[in-house]
């Protein structure tokens, strides 16, 4: 019998410690299973949007630290004082309520456990049958749930009135505070709505309810904390500080899209600006309207803080709540199209390559890369061209030019760096990447620009106070990024009313738009004194609209939007437009080639220089050379002659044809004497080899044919310097035929490997492989 005995005491010794043990761990919480509202704040607290949790309430999460200990205390002095001591059931207001109802006065023993399982168990307690079961759940719950817990659970389930709960929503809600915040004022009206919480409701035009409930409390507070009794808490209660209806409801594609990315987050204090996310709807707005009779309905802005890679404004779309525009779509993270919006970061990497500095001269005529025959968007041709003027003119062949010289590192090969998406591999889009063929989102752009501003030095965009600044990914030199934003400074900007006319023209901009393909997406891009703005202007449908043009249609709204940006943001320079500690330096080149000016250049420009790294070259387009007197005739040798000294500028034979073409006229060197033998002067020694052109590299040509023998033609072409008169063309050390410069040749070969030689008429040559393939 006492072994029995024995095992009964152990077991329920052993029971009795598992639950002490289980009740310490806080394994399970009493909140588990709810959903619960997200808040969303600007940087400076204010509130944009809280919504309602997968129950449609307004159920804001706080953890018991997190609630004022003012609060704790007044709801534990009107519903339960002694709930530390008990057990779950106050058994002495049990008795006095049992003892009030059998003498026909009602009267409440529930303590806040026992209210948490009205609550959360659904309990009706109006009956004998449902007390008892409310009674053994809180016991239950003071088993296996800890007084924290139970406290934690019940303050964040309390009923407030319509379908808010808990008292992190109420706070918000009416009176637009964190509960640390609510005076005591405050913390006492709210104390006392969960006991009616229809009829203490703050949506009513009456509170007179509440307000004598609040008193009763109050002097019950000061009973308890005599400290406070000089306070005031007659306040004229509000009818809702932010009533329901009217709760802010900002940036919503801004968080849509960061609880996308944050899916177990509930707060955010995110780095949005309020004022400025306001102003900036505004005018985007107000832009669209202006625009409706153009079909333009919709498009995207980030704002960026360079400094600290903050986002301080996002605008999805033109209206969230528009199905006909799909309004829900937020196309600051829908990739897109760019087109000539990435070509800043092509010069950035030529100039970190020594390809070219920001007055290297480029060529802007019809050229052949391989199988890729580059147009430009108004499918005419400049001729030459200073890469800056190149950069801001937006010109697709000399920016095709540099990606197809770009060794070090590609273009593509930065935008992964910058973990820009791109499901093809880089053969798949090509040289044309610098146009556009592969896709972006606004908010990847404006990492690539704010880059900029940071020297080359990229970083993901901050969201809120939790994201933390990651290692900074070098795109380019410090120098590069300089001389980048530099040359986009230089973009004429369109009429725009900014904020203060003495501020005009002392704003430090650097900006590029980009047109798609088909006329499909509209870009700016800038970086604004200390922030990056990007605009895209399109539709979700991909649709073609021929308004949709970068320079004419989002650099206007880009301008407006600077010119609700702070004017004090722009009253000292930003670092990005100092170059102070970089390794440039100015020097002077030719003011037509861009490389260093000999003898003859006429004259001279400044530039700024990387030493080491930007390209030497000594000009060759401006030559003196020695001209008969009495023939007017070029000369070797000037024995013999009377002879006088001139300077011509020596222009490739592709550039020749291509001022022929456009009728302007251009001063050429005059032809040698009929007897001069070809030597090797000094004048000759700044000449060139020629360029092949045609046949094109990488390409294998096919020809059919229906007898055996058979050949076809093929094209040969070349750019000669200025003053050949003749090429000839050699097909395996065997002659083909000549051609003048502006010539094309057409040679008969048939199937085969072929090495093609072109010579011109000074003994300068090139060569180029061909492979010709025939099919039946």
């Amino acid at each position: 019998m006492n072994k029995i005995r024995n095992k009964i005491y152990l077991s329920c010794f052993v029971l009795l410690f598992a639950v002490v043990f289980f009740n310490k761990l806080e394994l399970f919480h009493p909140l588990d299973g709810y959903g619960f509202s997200r808040v969303f704040k600007s940087e400076d607290n204010q509130l944009l949007r809280i919504t309602t949790s997968s129950d449609e309430k307004y159920r804001v999460y706080k953890k018991l630290a997190d609630i004022s200990p003012q609060f704790l205390t007044a709801i534990q002095l009107s519903e339960d004082r002694w709930f530390k001591y008990h057990w779950g059931v106050n058994p002495i207001s049990f008795f006095r309520a049992v003892t009030s109802t059998y003498q026909g006065r009602r009267m409440g023993a529930s303590t806040i456990t026992m209210q948490l399982v009205r609550m959360k168990e659904q309990v009706y307690t109006k009956n004998l049958s449902g007390k008892i079961k409310q009674i053994l759940y809180a016991l239950v719950y003071e088993t296996i749930y800890s007084k924290n817990q139970i406290l934690e659970a019940y303050v964040n389930l309390l009923p407030f009135g319509s379908n808010i709960e808990g008292i992190g929503a109420a706070s918000l809600i009416y009176f637009n505070k964190e509960t640390t915040k609510l005076d005591l004022a405050e913390l006492l009206t709210l104390a006392v709505i969960p006991q009616n919480p229809i009829s203490r409701n703050l949506n009513q035009t009456d509170n007179k309810t509440v307000n004598e409930a609040k008193n009763r409390l109050a002097r019950i507070w000061f009973e308890n904390h005599s400290q406070d009794k000089n306070l005031n808490i007659e306040m004229q209660l509000p009818i809702l500080a932010n009533k329901i209806k009217q709760l802010p409801v900002e940036a919503l594609h801004f968080s849509q899209t960061l609880m996308q990315r944050n899916p177990f987050e509930l707060e955010f204090k995110t780095s949005l600006n309020l004022n400025l996310q306001k102003n900036f709807e505004k005018t985007f707005k107000n832009f669209l309207k202006s625009k409706s009779n153009y079909g333009i309905k919709n498009g995207a802005v980030i704002l960026v803080e360079n400094k600290t890679s903050k986002i301080k404004a996002w605008i999805g779309s033109g209206d969230f709540f528009s199905n006909e525009i799909q309004g829900q779509i937020d196309g600051v993270v829908t990739p897109r199209s760019p087109g000539s919006a990435l070509k800043p970061f092509v010069y950035g990497l030529a100039m970190d390559e020594g390809l070219i500095h920001p007055e290297s001269l480029l060529k802007d005529t019809q050229s052949y890369f391989g199988g890729y025959d580059p147009e430009n968007f108004d499918q005419k041709y400049k001729g030459p061209i200073s890469a800056t003027e190149a950069l801001i003119q937006s010109r697709n062949v000399p920016a095709i030019q540099l990606v197809s010289q770009l060794k070090k590192k590609s273009l593509y090969q930065l935008l992964t760096q910058a973990e820009v998406p791109l499901p093809k591999d880089e053969k798949y889009y090509g040289l044309s990447i610098a146009l556009g063929s592969s896709e972006i989102t606004p908010e990847k752009l404006a990492e690539l620009y704010s880059s900029l501003s940071r020297f080359g030095l990229w970083q993901p965009l901050i969201w809120d106070s939790k994201d933390r600044k990651q290692k900074d990914v070098r795109l380019l030199t410090p120098e590069a990024s300089y001389l980048t934003l530099k040359m986009l400074t230089e973009n004429p900007r369109t009429q725009s009313y900014l904020l203060d006319k003495s501020l005009k023209y002392k704003i430090k901009m650097a900006w590029k738009t980009g047109t798609s393909w088909g006329y499909r997406d509209a870009w700016t891009a800038g970086v604004v004194g200390p922030y990056t703005i990007v605009v895209w202007l399109g539709n979700f449908d991909y649709s073609y609209n021929p308004h949709l043009i970068g320079r004419e249609l989002a650099s206007p709204l880009f301008f407006q939007l600077v010119d609700v940006l702070p004017s004090y943001e722009f009253q000292s320079s930003p670092e990005w437009a100092n170059a102070f500690g970089l390794n440039l330096k100015e020097v002077h080149v030719c003011n037509i080639s861009g490389n260093f000016p000999n003898e003859s250049c006429p004259h001279q420009k400044p530039t700024l220089f990387i030493p080491g790294v930007s390209p030497i070259h000594k000009c060759n387009l401006h030559r003196e050379i020695l001209i008969s007197t009495q023939s007017g005739l070029r000369l070797c040798d000037p024995k013999g002659y009377d002879f006088k000294k001139e300077v011509f500028e020596f222009w490739p034979s592709d550039l020749q044809e291509f001022f022929a073409k456009i009728n302007l006229q251009r001063r050429s060197p005059p032809p040698f004497e009929k007897n001069c033998l070809i030597k090797k002067s000094t004048a000759d020694d700044l000449g060139v080899a020629p360029l092949v052109v045609l046949p094109k590299s990488e390409i294998e040509y096919v020809i059919s044919y229906q007898r055996t023998g058979s050949k076809d033609s093929f094209p040969m072409k070349a750019i000669a310097d200025s003053g050949v008169q003749r090429l000839t063309w050699f097909a395996n050390n065997r002659l083909v035929g000549q051609s003048k410069p502006e010539e094309t040749l057409m040679a008969p070969l048939g199937p085969g490997k072929y090495n093609v030689m072109v010579v011109d008429d000074q003994g300068r040559f090139a060569e180029r492989s061909l492979t010709v393939k025939m099919v039946q």
